[in-house]
């Protein structure tokens, strides 16, 4: 082999490992944007079902209150 075949495949072997290097770098950022996005999103499905919760458990409390009176009124 030539000196010249062996340089230019010694660039192209640079060349490549430089575009997978930035291949990866690019792909390890969008997983990063993904998982930011992932997080987002389950801390608004987990607030929206806490709101519920405390919907829920105003109403129990309301239920709860009515059947007190209820059952003083049955004393009285």
């Amino acid at each position: 082999m030539s000196k010249e075949k062996v340089e230019s495949f010694d660039e192209l072997l640079a060349r490549h490992k430089r575009e997978t290097e930035e291949e990866n770098r690019e792909w390890k950022e969008q997983e990063q944007r993904n998982q930011v996005e992932r997080i987002a999103i389950l801390n608004q499905e987990t607030a929206r079902l806490n709101a519920l919760g405390r919907e829920f458990e105003q109403d129990d409390e309301e239920e709860q209150r009515k059947h007190l009176k209820s059952l003083h009124l049955d004393f009285d």
